[in-house]
C-alpha cells in the first residue's frame, strides 16, 4: 500500500526533468567559493572539490565515496584514465515490517575510471590535486 503523501504521484520519468546542467554548469560549481573557512584553507577547498568532483565522475553515493582510500586509486594502470579500485557498493536490503533497515556493502564495482584526458579530464583535476596533498595511503581520503 503507497504511503499517504504518495498517493497520486506517479513515478518521475526522464521527460519530467525540465532541464539539466550542462558539463562547465557543473564544473563552475565544483570550482565556486567554498567555505571561508579558518585554517587551512586551500587544503579544505581542494578536499571539498575533489568529494564533489568524484561524486559527479562515480556517480556514487555519499558513503561509498567518503569511504573511498588513497590505495585504491592506480594511477600507472592506463595512461589515459585513474582507476579506482574496489569501491563499495552501498545498497539498502529489503525489511520486513517493523524490522531496521540493513546496509549490505560488497566490493561491486571492480573498476571505475576517472579520464585524464577529453572533456571529464577537468573534473579530474581536483582529485589529482586533492590526492598529491595526501601521504598516508591507507587512511580514508575524507574523515568523517
Amino acid at each position: 500500500m503507497p504511503r499517504p503523501w504518495l498517493v497520486g504521484v506517479g513515478l518521475r520519468t526522464n521527460e519530467d526533468i525540465k532541464k539539466r546542467l550542462g558539463l562547465e554548469q557543473i564544473l563552475r560549481l565544483i570550482t565556486s567559493e567554498t567555505w571561508p573557512y579558518r585554517t587551512n584553507l586551500a587544503f579544505y577547498r581542494t578536499r571539498d572539490r575533489a568529494l564533489m568532483a568524484l561524486l559527479f565522475l562515480t556517480a556514487g553515493r555519499v558513503s561509498e565515496v567518503l569511504s573511498l582510500r588513497k590505495e585504491q586509486f592506480d594511477f600507472e594502470a592506463d595512461r589515459n584514465f585513474i582507476i579506482i579500485r574496489n569501491m563499495i557498493l552501498v545498497k539498502r536490503l529489503k525489511t520486513r515490517k517493523g524490522k531496521p533497515v540493513k546496509h549490505r556493502t560488497a566490493p561491486i564495482r571492480d573498476e571505475v575510471p576517472l579520464p585524464r584526458i577529453g572533456p571529464l579530464s577537468k573534473f579530474t583535476r581536483p582529485v589529482q590535486e586533492y590526492l598529491d596533498l595526501l601521504s598516508e595511503p591507507e587512511e580514508k581520503l575524507f574523515q568523517v
